[in-house]
């Protein structure tokens, strides 16, 4: 398995390996928080609906966040599953939510070989931007080559100064 860091990565404190891939439990992940497997909530799918069904099952989680982290949350899955069901037409999210930290991670697996690609800004192109989306509000992201395709992982923490949800 091939880790690819792309985005973020760079704000993981020292000495935190505790994250594991959904795919390959026991192969750990540098990230800041502990998101011990097995997911809090696991959805395989298919199709143009998708994006909405990730959305639901990820805002369902995370209920209790601030909303800064329910809107990133939301936006990122939609992008990472869109991405998925245009490259391989099914994937399987995994998600985490950690109350007390009011953090969630978010990985979208797919067995398409494609790796996704952080375009330029103004490149002139017509769409294509999703990941500048994941990247501005994720606190880290980056993707993992797998033996049956890949999988995008997403961590979104609250702000400083994020007010909790009343």
């Amino acid at each position: 398995m091939k880790v690819l860091r792309i985005g973020h990565v760079s704000s993981v404190p020292p000495g935190r390996t505790d994250c594991f891939d959904a795919t390959n439990p026991g192969y750990q992940i540098s990230v800041s928080l502990t998101f011990q497997p097995p997911p809090h909530v696991t959805v395989h799918l298919v199709g143009t609906g998708a994006p909405g069904i990730a959305r639901r099952a990820v805002d369902e989680l995370v209920a209790d966040a601030t909303e800064e982290v329910r809107e990133g949350a939301r936006l990122v899955v939609s992008e990472l599953v869109t991405n998925a069901i245009q490259a391989d037409e099914a994937c399987t999210v995994s998600a985490w939510f950690l109350s007390g930290d009011g953090a969630v991670r978010i990985e979208v697996a797919d067995s398409s070989r494609d790796l996704p690609q952080l375009r330029p800004a103004g490149d002139g192109r017509v769409g294509g931007y999703g990941l500048r989306i994941v990247d501005h509000l994720s606190a880290r992201w980056g993707v993992v080559e797998s033996k049956v395709g890949k999988f995008v992982w997403t961590e979104i923490e609250p702000s400083e100064d994020a007010a909790p949800r009343s």
